[in-house]
């Protein structure tokens, strides 16, 4: 019988399950209270299997050192698929209607095939790899010979099939600068030379460029504004560099498509070949900046709005360490790439405290930062950013996340308060220091607030504050206001 999709409600409902209560109404005994060991109930040990209550995992050293989540665990234990698991924990279960508009089987991530990037002399440098459902990643041989490492850090980028590219230049052929490596496979099935940059449309870098001096070069975007912005970039980049460059519209050769397709869309359709390309191509004008900008037929039809381009970061700002996290959160949230950057910066800053610095010159640079993001509300993401950074930075330091990490800014008396110092008197009838208030031991203090606009009338003492009137925030939400009486002194630097 079919089966069909579960509803993601339903997923959501199998995860809130405790794992604590699955240990439980299996009778599995364990030791401990949040980080719980004791004996694998599948392949014994003493305390080889282990649970945290608190982060909701768990992981057998013997049968399941990966281990998971409450729905794993279900998996592992009673030796049932993703579904059953599901509906164990919802308390559901679920027949196939047999209608032809049936949801599909929820299925895990699986590699469906991989683009090898090479360099000049076709040693592998690093992968793009598709998953199924659809999903990209990167990733570049580790130190053994089935080991992947699954980033690019600072390996050095270049373009798909290189050597052919090069090749190609050299005998005067035209190049066709694809957007995915999928598409310039399929233009080379027919004989053509092509090629694409790594991570997608608007990754185009200048270094590239090298490559395609005296070259012919054709483009051939997606058909959408993001394909199209692609394609110009690399015009504008690749112009005093290729002898001619031309732009095809797929448009123009099929006009029945749809937005976001592209060339191997066209030639599935079994409308396309090598014969009409070529034709369109002779057909094509040459390329030059101060040309119209590229529009397909639908924009004609129903003009878009003019809108200015959004600000893109030079790619040298995700240098190192930092950039790597970025790049591998980036295909898996809505968050702006900037976004995640500065929320990360300002993050690992207050994190690591005041103690560590930068010496430039006789002057020490301290890591804490203050950004203010801005972008369209509702749509911005903004608070997506900072989730996704704490998601990380929890597991290095969940204290931080749980404790120093608030949102409530009430007054800067109240902002004092949070990070004050230890208060002792002089007991002259016991001859001994007491102390009046243990003060606050961990300065570090991460302050978000969902709207600067609020922090500005604190800071002008406007009305009562934005404590009383906005108790909804991104994080833990503590009005922060000073005892009364105040008298507390700290160095404001160490918060």
């Amino acid at each position: 019988m079919p089966q069909i999709r579960l509803p993601s409600a339903t997923i959501t409902r199998a995860r809130s399950i405790p794992i604590e209560r699955i240990i439980n109404e299996r009778g599995i005994k364990l030791r401990g209270k949040i980080d719980r060991s004791g004996p694998c109930p599948l392949c014994g040990g003493d305390d080889r299997f282990a649970i945290n209550t608190k982060k909701q995992v768990w992981l057998c050293r013997g049968c399941a050192p990966k281990g998971g989540d409450g729905i794993k665990l279900v998996q592992h234990l009673d030796g049932v698929g993703f579904r059953e698991a599901c509906a164990q924990l919802s308390g559901e279960r679920f027949i196939s209607s047999g209608s032809d508009k049936r949801d599909e089987i929820e299925q895990e991530p699986r590699i469906d095939c991989t683009y090898d990037y090479v360099d000049e002399h076709g040693a592998l440098l690093f992968q793009a790899v598709r998953f199924f459902p659809k999903d990209f990643k990167q990733r570049r041989p580790g130190e053994r010979p089935d080991q992947w490492i699954w980033s690019l850090g600072d390996t050095r980028r270049v373009l798909y099939r290189l050597p052919e590219l090069i090749e190609a230049v050299g005998c005067g052929k035209i190049i066709f600068i694809c957007e995915g490596e999928k598409d310039a496979d399929n233009l080379a099935a027919l004989g053509f030379t092509a090629t694409t940059n790594a991570l997608g449309a608007g990754k185009w870098l200048p270094e590239y460029g090298v490559h395609f001096r005296g070259a012919d070069v054709v483009i051939i975007p997606d058909n959408d504004k993001t394909g199209r912005d692609h394609a110009n970039k690399v015009a504008t980049a690749l112009k005093g560099i290729a002898k001619k460059i031309r732009v095809l519209e797929i448009l123009n050769i099929w006009p029945e498509c749809g937005p976001t397709q592209d060339v191997s869309d066209w030639l599935s359709s079994g409308g396309g070949g090598a014969g009409i390309l070529k034709t369109a191509i002779d057909a094509l004008p040459v390329w030059t900046q101060t040309a119209t900008p590229l529009m397909s037929l639908t924009s004609l039809i129903s003009p878009e709005p003019e809108l200015d381009a959004w600000p893109v970061l030079d790619d040298a700002a995700y240098h190192g360490l930092v950039g790597e996290i970025v790049r591998m959160l980036e295909p898996h949230t809505e968050a702006d790439p900037v976004g995640i950057l500065l929320q990360l910066l300002v993050t690992f800053g207050n994190v690591i405290g005041h103690s560590p610095y930068y010496l430039v010159e006789s002057d020490r640079h301290h890591a804490n930062l203050f950004a203010v993001l801005v972008g369209t509300s509702a749509k911005g993401r903004k608070g997506t950013s900072a989730g996704r950074v704490r998601a990380v930075i929890k597991d290095a330091d969940e204290i931080w996340c749980t404790e120093r990490c608030v949102s409530g800014l009430s007054s800067g008396e109240g902002l004092i308060n949070a990070v004050r110092d230890e208060v002792k008197k002089w007991n002259a009838k016991e001859q001994c220091e007491e102390t009046l208030d243990p003060g606050i031991h961990d300065k570090r203090l991460m302050v978000t607030e969902p709207e600067f606009a609020g922090a500005l009338s604190v800071m002008e003492r406007h009305g009562k504050g934005p404590a009383h009137q906005d108790p909804l925030c991104l994080v833990n939400y503590r009005p922060m206001r000073a005892p009364l009486p105040y008298h507390r002194s700290i160095d404001p630097a160490s918060s």
